[in-house]
């Protein structure tokens, strides 16, 4: 169980990660829905990719150590810190939708 644990917990992480990547490095903003990045200036575009990649990135690097994790007998570790980093990827993409989208949705 915990070695197919392991693997959707790496699989959905390294997705999270590339997604985080293209949104943050590379601007990709039309990989959110567009209701979320409906109101952010073109001004503030930078400042708010770079914020949602980050989130979204932290959250795929708590997936991978939580996955990786999976596989010793430190697990429990594993879901800390996936818990975490998901905590903190989630206030910091909150955060970027209420200061540059004027509002959760």
């Amino acid at each position: 169980m915990n070695a197919m644990m392991a693997v959707v917990l790496l699989a959905a992480g390294i997705l999270f990660l590339i997604l985080g990547w293209q949104i943050w490095k590379k601007e990709k903003i039309t990989l959110l829905h567009d209701y979320h990045y409906a109101k952010v200036k073109p001004e503030d575009r930078k400042a708010y990719t770079g914020a949602m990649g980050k989130g979204l990135s932290a959250m795929g690097i708590g997936m991978i150590a939580g996955g990786v994790m999976q596989l010793t007998q430190y697990e429990a570790i594993g879901w800390y810190l996936l818990g975490t980093a998901f905590a903190v990827g989630l206030a910091v993409m909150i955060y970027a939708q209420m200061k540059h989208n004027r509002g959760i949705f």
